[in-house]
């Protein structure tokens, strides 16, 4: 991952978090994990918060600031929900509890095996974005 988190910089992509982890767990995760990031735009789960909940906080940050270019990373069914819901592109990846047959019925925009064998793929995705 933090070789994405590089490329997504290059590529002028500004990242953030959206999470249903609270601060401090996110804080833990991020330090033993991605000791490389930091983001000061993280929308992260306040006590009884759903995950829809923390998406409608970023579609409306995203909205005000005039972001329309969004794109959420996920591993899970809900993930590709909520961002289909808010109208965010999704990249579904394949390295959590679910197949990628599973992944496939809600309809990702993409589907990576892992970043590692699929980064120029996830690329050549992206850059397609900005168009």
């Amino acid at each position: 991952m933090p070789d994405v988190l590089i490329e997504l910089e290059v590529c002028g992509w500004t990242e953030g978090i959206l999470t249903g982890n609270t601060h401090k767990r996110i804080e833990f995760k991020l330090s033993n994990s991605f000791k490389c990031f930091y983001s000061n735009l993280v929308f992260e789960c306040k006590f009884g918060d759903s995950r829809e909940g923390i998406a409608q906080r970023a579609y409306r940050f995203f909205k005000l600031d005039n972001i329309n270019n969004v794109l959420v990373i996920g591993d899970t069914p809900r993930d590709i929900k909520v961002a289909k819901d808010f109208g965010f592109q999704v990249a579904s990846v394949v390295t959590g509890r679910f197949t990628s047959k599973e992944l496939e019925k809600f309809k990702p925009n993409l589907i990576l095996k892992n970043f590692k064998d699929d980064l120029q793929h996830f690329l050549k995705f992206i850059s397609g974005l900005d168009e």
